[in-house]
């Protein structure tokens, strides 16, 4: 099984930002889990994984991650590092790759799509499988990459034919919009964010419950933030057309789903000012 389904990954939530220990026969092992953001180089198949600390990660077994990098430069996984045979204050680890998401890139823009016909709501947006107390620091690679689980609506198909199921996903597009003037203040900034389906028509069936990981890119509006109040938003809110039953507007609502920025950032700069340690 090469990724994880979204909704099935309780067993995953080891911790975003730290580790288990897991047992062997009785006895204690230096074999520790991880999940979280990483960015990934793939070079002729030869994958390469990066973690938001600068570690750099080997899979050792590499086939499980053909295509991983199909929609994005980034996947979500979970993986272990044996510390038995390496040390665990090295750069670079070997690792064996046990799940993953594919990781889709979304749009951010200081002004929304104008496909208002293509238009769609989401089911939800939240981190409740990926972030423990709606933590963000987990769902950030470094202070400005997000990745944002959406729960939504797609025509049904058969999700054990991999190019049936993509090619359904690949009408879904995401975007973060905002006004400057009208979506921040002091303390919040707020993005907007749009579903379009490339091919939406009236009166489309739209039964089956999916979700993605979706990467936004935040440098664009946290400078434009930066520039009008000479600081970082403290909250980030991102406002959404939610229909929980299916895909029409006809009984959506508007919804907010909120979190500490000012937690990431102070992360952040406490892991640079301890030299690239977050101990």
């Amino acid at each position: 099984m090469k990724k994880f389904k979204l909704g099935v990954l309780a067993m995953a939530l080891v911790s975003m930002l730290g580790f288990t220990s897991c047992l062997d026969s009785g006895e204690t092992s230096n074999t520790r889990t991880f999940t979280g953001p990483l960015r990934v180089s793939n070079f002729m198949g030869l994958y390469t994984l990066y973690t938001p600390f600068g570690g750099v990660l080997t899979p050792l077994n590499p086939e499980l991650l053909e295509g991983v990098n199909d929609y994005s430069q980034y996947t979500w996984a979970f993986y272990s590092v044996d510390y038995d045979t390496q040390d665990e204050n090295a750069a670079e680890l070997d690792v064996t790759v046990l799940s993953y998401f594919y990781v889709r890139d979304g749009i951010v823009a200081e002004i929304a799509p104008a496909e208002e016909s293509k238009l769609a709501p989401v089911r939800d947006v939240n981190f409740d499988e990926f972030a423990y107390n709606n933590d963000a620091r987990g769902m950030f690679y470094g202070v400005s990459d997000l990745f944002v689980p959406i729960y939504y609506y797609m025509r049904n198909v058969d999700t054990d034919d991999k190019d049936e199921t993509n090619a359904e996903l690949a009408k879904h597009q995401f975007t973060l919009s905002y006004n400057p003037s009208e979506d921040f203040n002091a303390s919040t900034m707020t993005l907007h964010l749009t579903h379009v389906v490339s091919d939406l028509e009236e009166g489309g069936t739209f039964t089956q419950s999916t979700g993605n990981i979706q990467h936004f890119n935040l440098a664009s509006p946290l400078e434009t933030y930066e520039q009008t109040y000479n600081t970082n938003p403290s909250r980030i809110i991102i406002s959404f057309e939610q229909n929980s039953t299916n895909n029409d507007y006809e009984n959506a609502n508007e919804q907010e789903f909120s979190f500490d920025y000012q937690a990431v950032v102070d992360y952040y700069e406490t892991w640079e000012n301890s030299n690239g340690s977050n101990e």
